[in-house]
């Protein structure tokens, strides 16, 4: 008996003891039907419609690692409450903010901007992430103060990235490129404002072991910089929906 598979023809005849196994691995390997063939519109189709969901996977994937990191070595970076030490308990609180805040911040993005992922996005979103690893892991020593600075500058170049993925043909119609316009100066500013603040912070932890008052600068900069990062994400983002891009009120 012939059996048609794709567009090749296959003998069923031959009893299956009677067939070697590089006969039933070339059958396998022959059969390959098409479902659908692929064209630039399909390409371009899956790349805006499966952006979002990807991307938001792998960061959600870092950023849930980071987190169960985090609340795996809270109870041992704490332990003791009745002797538990103020420092360390805002160097936890601040790297769950930074975890919080890095996740809205790409979350926010993904879903109001589309553009062809590089190397660099990942690169990037990983590189972050193993910081932020390393900022876990070094609650309670030198070693955290340093790994935020790091992480500042890093998000800040982030930023600068975001706005330059960003151009004005990334935009369909004038609304749009408002909003995108928008976009940009409002990631250039908020980068150079992270760069300069995180540097300010590196150079002081870097005195630190000389002038200990200075470690307590250092964290205080960081925990308002988590607070205004907050408040500046809601205004912004409320912005965005009620004034650049426009909401229906129900």
């Amino acid at each position: 008996m012939l059996v048609m598979r794709g567009k090749e023809v296959i003998n069923m005849t031959i009893p299956d003891e009677k067939r070697t196994f590089r006969q039933r691995i070339n059958e396998f390997l022959k059969y390959n039907p098409v479902v659908e063939q692929t064209d630039i519109n399909t390409i371009k189709t899956s790349i805006s419609s499966s952006f979002s969901g990807m991307f938001l996977t792998m960061l959600s994937i870092v950023q849930g690692v980071a987190l169960s990191l985090l609340v795996l070595n809270f109870p041992v970076k704490l332990a003791g409450w009745q002797s538990i030490e103020f420092e360390k308990l805002l160097m936890c609180i601040i790297t769950l903010l930074i975890i919080i805040i890095l996740w809205h911040s790409y979350f926010w993005l993904a879903v109001i901007a589309r553009w062809t992922p590089l190397i660099w996005d990942s690169l990037i979103m990983f590189i972050i992430g193993a910081i932020e690893l390393i900022a876990v892991r070094s609650i309670g020593n030198h070693l955290w103060y340093y790994a935020l600075g790091i992480l500042g500058i890093i998000g800040g170049l982030q930023y600068f990235y975001n706005a330059v993925r960003l151009p004005d043909k990334s935009w369909k119609d004038e609304r749009a490129k408002k909003l995108g316009d928008w976009l940009q100066k409002y990631k250039r500013k908020r980068g150079l404002a992270l760069i300069i603040i995180s540097a300010v912070a590196l150079i002081f932890t870097g005195f630190a072991h000389k002038f200990p008052v200075l470690k307590w600068v250092v964290i205080t900069i960081f925990a308002f910089g988590q607070v205004f990062a907050i408040v500046q994400h809601l205004n912004d983002q409320r912005e965005t929906l009620e004034e650049k891009i426009g909401t229906i009120n129900i």
